[in-house]
C-alpha cells in the first residue's frame, strides 16, 4: 500500500500541469480518483503512513474545479467513504449527489 501511494502521488505531482489541461479525459481523472482514495482509505484503515499534502489538494482541486459525473462512474466503495470524509470537497460531492438525485427523478417519472 506504501508503495503504491508514493508512486500515485509522484505521478500526480510530476503530471500536475498536464492534469489539469487534459481534465477533458473524465474517465482517467476518475480513475486516479478512485486509485488515490482507495489508497488513502486504505492507509487510514490500517495504519499511519505519510502522505503528500500537495498531491492530495491537487487531487481535490480537479473535483472541485472541474466537471465530472459520479453518477457514471464505478467507484469503489471504501473510495467514496473517504471522499465523503473529507470537508474540502463536501461542496463538489454535494453537488453530485443532487444531479444523480435529479437524474433519477427523471429518469423515474411517471406520464
Amino acid at each position: 500500500d506504501k508503495l503504491v501511494l508514493a508512486s500515485l502521488e509522484k505521478y500526480i505531482l510530476v503530471n500536475r500541469t498536464r492534469l489539469t489541461r487534459a481534465i477533458s479525459d473524465t474517465p482517467a481523472m476518475l480513475h486516479l480518483v478512485n486509485l488515490y482514495s482507495l489508497c488513502r482509505s486504505l492507509q487510514n484503515e490500517r495504519y499511519q503512513i505519510s502522505y503528500s499534502l500537495e498531491a492530495e489538494r491537487i487531487i481535490f482541486h480537479l473535483l472541485n474545479d472541474y466537471e465530472w459525473d459520479l453518477g457514471s462512474f464505478d467507484i469503489h466503495l471504501e473510495s467514496l467513504k473517504w471522499l465523503f470524509q473529507q470537508e474540502s470537497i463536501s461542496k463538489s460531492l454535494t453537488y453530485q449527489i443532487q444531479n444523480i438525485s435529479r437524474n433519477n427523478l427523471i429518469g423515474n417519472e411517471v406520464h
